[in-house]
């Protein structure tokens, strides 16, 4: 038997062009390297009291987080993309951001909205330069499509 494994390569992100557009378009990030964890946290809110039982603490569910996550790409100076994504550390709305697993059939594909947190160019003396992003999600991750 086969694996069902695939790689990760062919991974695309992309982010929505024109904020508020309707409908949404993407412009595709040019050469992100390895794709982060994209990971949620649930908090748990406490309610010991003083019926707990067996002196245990007790807990109720609380909110979910949806973590921030960093993107490492070549960094290309002339790329209207990458440019574009320095001027987003100053919008006050979220973008829909999109990742499409390409090598997948039918493909993958993911939808957050997201802020740019931080924004960094990389000139190493003996080595690539990279532009880093760290986008902070907000609200939660949609599978296949966006919500109508």
């Amino acid at each position: 038997m086969t694996t069902g494994a695939r790689l990760g390569i062919g991974t695309l992100l992309a982010y929505e062009s024109v904020l508020g557009a309707s409908p949404v378009a993407f412009t595709e990030v040019n050469q992100v390297g390895d794709f982060p964890e994209i990971s949620e946290t649930r908090e748990f809110v406490e309610t010991t009291n003083q019926n707990s039982e067996q002196k245990r603490r007790e807990y109720i569910g609380g909110l979910v987080d949806v973590e921030e996550v960093e993107f490492e790409m070549n960094y290309l100076p002339t790329d209207t993309a990458q440019e574009a994504i320095q001027g987003m550390l100053s919008e006050v709305l979220p973008r829909w951001w999109r990742w499409r697993e390409t090598q997948s059939s039918p493909a993958v594909v993911q939808y957050v909205q997201a802020f740019v947190s931080k924004h960094s160019v990389t000139r190493p003396l003996a080595d690539k330069m990279t532009r880093k992003i760290t986008l902070r999600m907000t609200g939660p991750i949609y599978n296949d499509a966006l919500p109508a």
